[in-house]
């Protein structure tokens, strides 16, 4: 008999934990467990995959860009010549025939390295503006003596009569224009030609 209590102690002992008290854990939830966490990994497994399948720029892509289309236009574009190293002065019209307002928030071109958008704020002193915003049916007018961009260094000399490409940045757009060289007038002008 007391082989027989034995055994029979041997197997509860060994026996599924499920006929123990309300509450304690139990071989079934255990596996219930192991079957939620397999199936999670799966999930995160197609996640990562799918991911890696859209590739890398996919993920976090800029939002779709702005369709400016013919709602905004650039105006009497022209540029001042100078020589190699020193700076131009581009100046233009943009009219906003759009709906919205837009951000203009630089320029760039192949014949300098750099761009900043100057405006007076006394009889000498400028300060650079980082962008500017165009209200929907506006115009914003760079072709005054308050307001410019200067693009600098030249890559090489502007000369009177060249035509070169300017691209404006906006906020998710862009709009390419063709900008004209005129030539300086008089000292006054090449004064104000920096170094860059």
């Amino acid at each position: 008999m007391s082989v027989a209590r034995t055994e029979e102690e041997r197997r509860r002992a060994s026996a599924s934990p499920s006929t123990t008290k309300k509450g304690s854990t139990t071989l079934g939830g255990a596996r219930l467990g192991w079957r939620w966490l397999r199936q999670g990994v799966q999930v995160l497994g197609v996640v990562i995959s799918l991911n890696l399948l859209a590739g890398p720029g996919d993920a976090y892509a800029d939002p779709p860009p702005l369709s400016l289309g013919n709602s905004v236009q650039v105006e009497n574009a022209y540029a001042t010549s100078g020589p190699a190293g020193k700076s131009t002065e581009v100046r233009f019209r943009l009219i906003n025939d759009s709906g919205t307002s837009v951000v203009l928030l630089g320029i760039s071109s192949r014949i300098a390295k750099n761009s900043r958008l100057v405006a007076r704020i006394g009889d000498q002193a400028t300060t650079e503006l980082q962008s500017i915003s165009v209200p929907a049916g506006e115009v914003l007018d760079l072709t005054t003596s308050h307001l410019w961009y200067e693009l600098c260094p030249l890559e090489s000399s502007l000369d009177a009569g060249d035509v070169f490409e300017l691209e404006l940045s906006f906020v998710n757009a862009r709009i390419v224009a063709e900008v004209h060289v005129h030539s300086r007038m008089g000292e006054q002008e090449s004064s104000r030609m920096i170094d860059c």
